[in-house]
């Protein structure tokens, strides 16, 4: 599957306008310093790699056709290192040309290497917006067997900013990865990454969103209500759209809820809520519009906790 989305941007890359300028031009010119710099990232000693990785990206784009070359060669058999990866990470921070930079980016999500494909990953966030013609890529790497490459791609998904979007719904599908049971690993998870990601996305990502209340995953269903209260009121129309949708009271409660957390500026909505025909999906409006209108009621707080339970705001 990672083949067919880097295809698809591979074509969108080769037709541009800008790549036909460069194969007109005579591109970055190679500097012999720069050739040895990168042959010192392989080094054995690491002051003399770390200091090369440091120095290339003064170099910007004259750095770019030596780097990518150097991609070619194995990688030096090192516990937890790849020399590509890092390779990878400066043609993302240089980011241009992206005719050149890109395509290079595109190769390390197919690369064998876990780590260079994770490096690779990370590195599209680095070019940012200018990237987002390889979003079907990533998308593809969302569903990588190493979490690391997940949490990664996901990451730069949310670099991306609003055209992000375009990834919306495999990002809201990534709500729900979380394996593992030690705190600093969900921390780091897939999941948390794509909930930043859907975070930066903002307002563009609230119809995907508000499909995930739809989910079966439980968790998808919850972190996709946290943040379209955190769209707010642009993410309205499509939580009624879900509402409509809906053929279970779980998910209109769900819906009423998120609305809920929206406080005053969703109170016509709620309104709405109650015209609808389940009887636990209109008490639960009704509730929720009453709290609204009458704050700090301990009654009501009771109420509201047995009625949507983790719905209420906190």
């Amino acid at each position: 599957m990672r083949l067919l989305g880097t295809l698809a941007a591979l074509v969108l890359l080769l037709g541009s306008p800008v790549r036909a300028q460069m194969a007109e031009s005579a591109g970055p010119v190679r500097l012999p310093e720069v050739d040895s710099l990168v042959a010192d990232l392989a080094s054995d000693d690491p002051d003399v790699s770390l200091a090369a990785y440091r120095k290339l990206p003064r170099y910007g784009e004259r750095a770019v056709p030596s780097l990518i070359e150097f991609l070619a060669k194995p990688d030096p058999d090192r516990p937890g290192e790849s020399v590509r990866g890092r390779i990878y990470v400066l043609l993302g921070k240089i980011g241009s040309p992206t005719e050149l930079v890109l395509p290079a980016l595109l190769s390390g999500l197919r690369d064998d290497s876990s780590r260079a494909r994770q490096k690779a990953a990370r590195a599209f966030g680095l070019v940012g917006a200018p990237a987002a013609v390889c979003i079907p890529a990533l998308e593809e790497a969302l569903q990588d067997s190493v979490r690391w490459v997940r949490l990664a791609a996901a990451t730069s998904l949310g670099e991306m900013g609003s055209a992000g979007a375009a990834a919306a719904n495999s990002l809201v599908d990534l709500l729900g990865d979380d394996t593992d049971e030690d705190l600093l690993m969900s921390i780091m998870s897939p999941s948390t990454a794509a909930y930043g990601a859907l975070l930066a996305i903002g307002a563009p990502a609230a119809p995907a969103l508000a499909s995930g209340l739809l989910s079966d995953d439980e968790l998808v269903r919850a972190r996709s209500s946290i943040l379209l209260t955190e769209i707010g009121p642009p993410a309205i129309p499509y939580l009624l759209g879900t509402l409509a949708a809906a053929d279970d009271s779980d998910t209109g409660v769900l819906v009423v809820a998120t609305l809920f957390r929206m406080g005053a500026p969703a109170a016509d909505a709620l309104r709405e809520c109650q015209a609808v025909g389940d009887t636990e999906v209109r008490e639960a409006a009704s509730l929720c519009l009453r709290a609204i209108e009458e704050p700090g009621s301990v009654e009501l707080e009771g109420l509201l906790r047995a009625v949507l339970g983790n719905g209420q705001p906190n």
